[in-house]
């Protein structure tokens, strides 16, 4: 019995998967639309890059005194590039083929394992080949040496390609620890949660370049600064007997690479998964079942609060600790914010236009967290809910109420937090408080007439592995227009330099101003939060499957 995959069964997993991929993407048009924006916006940074490679190579020519260490780096680079992207990519999927017992009653595991790993490097050297292949040419025509118009694109690749494996077999390491060990199994989001945090702290701070640097430096001088010589075997830069052990090291760490990752996966596949519970079924369900009612117990306490809203909005808060994988789209506009964030974190200091912009930013996700797509949100159980003497207002005021007891303390206390290290005066600071909770409540009435106006019950897929009912764009449009134009006359008058402009022109005190302000964003948000919600009412109320 070899031990050896079988290369031809290895290739039709491979190829399969790929396919598989290639027809998940382009049946989802929003995926599809990702992927070509992400495709147009890496246009100008691949052509920049080209460029300075061609440079890099015209100083090689021209004699100019290089860094070794440098020049070594440059190559080195793209390891840790693949193995960010292997750990990113298997992180987030379940590391488990598709069809798995099917495949693994076709083929053996041995073929399937190495097809999928074969597959996940195809799928990111695909795209990537031919961007390194064009930046060597263009070191080459520079440096004028004809032997590293292939030996920089070889060495990049080969690099790339041991790091992408080596993220590979650490991501299913992480899930087969997750599967193994029942107290990571239980705090699974928590720790991804965690990570990411960590990720994001280390993305905005000035000691992620200094990390990234050392770490950098440290890889040039290790023997993966081998690859360094591969690629610059042909100029002064290099060394023969380097580019020889980077061959060497690359024909022993794919095959090692690749016995690690089948043994990972043979664990992970045909292992039992440990089970988070501490207690039977029947203790779970009955301690699920006090908790229940000792929580509606208290909602029902509020003013105003009847048992069935109460109802709704314990269901709407426990779903979200169960499976916050499907709030995830309210953290989106962050990813818009990361440069703004950076200077931030640069200035150590918080400007009100920041401050702000941070308390919009949270009554915005207060809204859209548990309202913005009541309808679909229920899922399979939708029938069940309509059938039920539930009243359209309990139904939408207790999903109001949810994203309310959420999202008015976060709103104090980012508010409260800011302002440690921020340059906004104590009065600004009231008035952005006062801001943020009146539009945290009325968001949620906003949200939930938008999404009642374009409700959606398809899932969506959040990552690899892991779909999700998510709200609709127009809902997400209609909504943030509405939002925005309520929030506006506050958040603007809570900007000193619109603040003072408006004064002088109409001779009114500044402080006037900033309170006109917060009443007009107050009135505007109830107005269009009564028509909104009443509007969500009657949808509940005369909705048909």
């Amino acid at each position: 019995m070899t031990l050896a995959p079988n290369p031809r069964r290895t290739l039709i997993v491979a190829r399969t998967e790929l396919r598989r991929r290639a027809r998940a993407v382009a049946d989802d048009s929003r995926r599809a639309a990702v992927f070509a924006l992400a495709a147009f916006a890496s246009l100008l940074p691949a052509l920049l890059f080209v460029f300075l490679a061609y440079v890099f190579g015209s100083g090689v020519a021209e004699g100019e005194s290089l860094s070794v260490e440098l020049a070594r780096a440059a190559i080195v680079a793209p390891i840790l590039f693949g193995a960010f992207i292997g750990v990113a990519r298997t992180a987030g999927s379940s590391a488990r083929p598709d069809a798995a017992d099917l495949l693994l009653t076709a083929v053996p595991h041995r073929d399937a394992a190495a097809g999928m790993a074969l597959a996940e490097v195809a799928n990111v050297l695909g795209p990537f080949s031919a961007f390194v292949v064009v930046a060597g040419l263009a070191f080459a025509v520079g440096a004028g040496s004809v032997v590293a118009a292939v030996t920089v694109p070889l060495a990049v690749l080969a690099a790339v390609a041991v790091g992408l494996l080596a993220g590979v077999v650490v991501g299913v390491g992480y899930h087969l620890a997750v599967a193994r060990v029942a107290l990571l199994a239980r705090f699974r989001m928590l720790v991804s949660v965690l990570l990411f945090g960590a990720y994001m702290l280390v993305i905005l701070s000035d000691s992620g370049n200094d990390a990234f640097g050392t770490v950098l430096r440290t890889l040039a001088d290790s023997p993966l600064g081998w690859y360094g010589d591969l690629a610059y075997v042909s100029l002064p830069l290099g060394s023969t007997t380097g580019a020889v052990a980077a061959v060497a090291l690359t024909a022993v760490s794919l095959p090692a690479l690749l016995f690690l990752h089948r043994s990972l996966t043979e664990r992970l596949w045909f292992g039992d998964a440990a089970r988070p519970e501490t207690g039977g079924d029947d203790a779970t369900s009955a301690s699920a079942m006090a908790t229940t009612r000792a929580t509606t117990g208290h909602l029902e306490r509020l003013p105003f609060v009847s048992r069935p809203a109460a109802t709704v909005a314990e269901k709407s808060l426990r779903r979200a600790w169960r499976a916050p994988i499907q709030l995830f789209y309210v953290v989106y506009p962050l990813f818009f914010a990361i440069v703004p964030l950076q200077r931030t974190v640069a200035a150590e200091s918080i400007s009100t236009e920041m401050l702000v912009t941070l308390v919009v930013y949270l009554a915005w996700a207060a809204g859209a967290a548990f309202t913005l797509n009541p309808l679909g949100d229920e899922g399979a159980v939708l029938p069940v809910t309509l059938t039920t003497p539930l009243s359209g207002r309990a139904f939408v005021g207790g999903r109001a109420l949810a994203g309310v007891l959420l999202g008015v303390p976060v709103v104090l206390v980012a508010t409260a937090v800011a302002s440690l290290v921020s340059s906004a005066t104590p009065l600004v600071v009231a008035a952005v408080a006062a801001l943020g909770v009146v539009l945290a409540v009325c968001a949620t009435a906003l949200a939930a007439g938008a999404g009642s106006a374009f409700p959606k019950f398809e899932a969506s897929r959040v990552t690899r592995s892991r779909e999700a009912v998510m709200p609709g764009l127009a809902a997400f449009a209609f909504y943030s227009a509405l939002f925005l134009a309520a929030a506006a006359p506050g958040s603007l008058a809570s900007l000193a330099v619109v603040r003072e402009f408006v004064a002088s022109l109409l001779s009114l005190s500044p402080t006037l101003v900033l309170v006109a302000g917060l009443v007009a964003s107050a009135v505007l948000a109830g107005t269009l939060a009564a028509v909104s919600g009443a509007y969500a009412v009657r949808a509940f109320e005369r909705y048909h499957l």
